[in-house]
């Protein structure tokens, strides 16, 4: 039993360096270059689930418990607080220059048109 509470436990260990390594400095990069592009933004988005995916199915394989759970679903938490503050600058940047976000600001005007139509947030259902 302790045998898979320790493999779990690397697991856990591997996701929240891959969070902490990789996905966090990522972005962190890309602030640094100021590449803050709708790609981008749906790239990292990726990664994040793919991410989840894994912890996923490392959960499913933790039948022991080994007591690492709560930690790792918190460092996905501040991966996804990370990832949306990151969108968002996206989106106003797209705002401010919609020449250089043409396809996407037609998308936004009209996600906005809809919503008021109907009375929601964009982006939201009613």
């Amino acid at each position: 039993m302790n045998g898979f509470r320790e493999l779990s436990g690397k697991e856990y260990a591997e996701i929240v360096e891959e969070c902490r390594t990789k996905f966090v400095k990522e972005i962190e990069f890309e602030r640094f270059r100021e590449n803050y592009t709708y790609e981008e933004a749906e790239e990292i988005r990726e990664d994040l689930e793919k991410i989840r995916r894994w912890f996923d199915r490392v959960v499913e394989r933790d039948w022991f418990n080994a007591g690492q759970r709560k930690a790792v679903a918190a460092e996905l938490q501040e991966c996804e607080r990370l990832l949306e503050a990151f969108e968002e600058e996206v989106y106003r940047r797209a705002g401010e220059d919609e020449a250089a976000f043409p396809a996407q600001a037609a998308k936004a005007a009209h996600a906005a048109k809809a919503a008021a139509q109907t009375g929601t947030k964009a982006g939201t259902k009613a």
